[in-house]
């Protein structure tokens, strides 16, 4: 039927008649239905089968660029993924349950069987979440910092940035220590005269 019109759902009233725009609402809501339900579950299907095997973060949006997946969906491909690792901790629960009831079988044989069985069920590979999640967080970061770096109000900080970024950074991967204090406490330790502008920790916080 031709290509999807980007104009749509737009927050301003368009030339378009109001049956056709209509018409192309719904023909972009059953694609994305279509993605959302179909696309995204046999991309899931496929690092199960770890028939694509991304090695970092660049090489994965590439991949889903590849499957027509934008990275606003990395969050939905994050919740697929928890699923099935959460399939696969109760098939193992249910395993260990059934050879606990089980009567004693030979050694080599129950060896046997629970090899057979691993062959047929493969595990849900661990380091996928992680990565889509470290993608997300990275991405979200990089706004961060470009709001924090782009006011104009702001110009002393982008030409020192260097206690910007560290009080950033403490706040993105540091944490707590045991008396309450901040990440960020004591990131401007030591600015004296001719240290440079003052870091707004606080509102990075």
């Amino acid at each position: 039927e031709g290509a999807l019109t980007p104009n749509v759902f737009m927050p301003f009233a368009c030339a378009t008649e109001p049956a056709t725009a209509e018409a192309d609402e719904e023909r972009v809501r059953l694609v994305s239905r279509w993605l959302w339900d179909e696309v995204l579950p046999a991309v899931t299907v496929e690092v199960r089968k770890q028939s694509i095997v991304p090695l970092d973060g660049g090489v994965m949006v590439e991949m889903l660029h590849g499957f027509g997946v934008n990275v606003r969906y990395l969050g939905r491909l994050a919740q697929l993924a928890e699923a099935e690792e959460a399939l696969d901790r109760r098939k193992e629960q249910a395993k260990a349950q059934a050879r606990q009831q089980a009567p004693a079988k030979d050694t080599a044989q129950e060896a046997a069987l629970l090899a057979q069985a691993q062959a047929q069920t493969q595990a849900f590979p661990l380091y996928w979440r992680r990565m889509l999640e470290v993608e997300m967080v990275a991405r979200a970061a990089k706004h961060v910092l470009n709001d924090l770096l782009s006011p104009p109000e702001h110009s002393d900080i982008r030409r020192a940035p260097a206690a910007t970024l560290t009080a950033f950074l403490n706040c993105l991967f540091g944490t707590e220590s045991a008396d309450g204090a901040s990440p960020t406490a004591g990131a401007g330790a030591g600015a004296g005269a001719g240290a440079g502008p003052a870091t707004p920790s606080s509102d990075i916080c």
